[in-house]
């Protein structure tokens, strides 16, 4: 059960880590696309 436990964590973290670099890329992208237009 323990070792059932870990995997469930360890999956959550890495699930974690995806959706944070994901939020990261958007917010990068539109803080691009924002500074772009604004200079225009």
């Amino acid at each position: 059960m323990e070792e059932m436990g870990s995997l469930v964590l360890a999956e959550v973290m890495l699930w974690l880590i995806y959706i944070a670099m994901g939020v990261a890329l958007v917010v990068t992208v539109v803080s691009a696309i924002r500074s772009f237009w604004l200079n225009k």
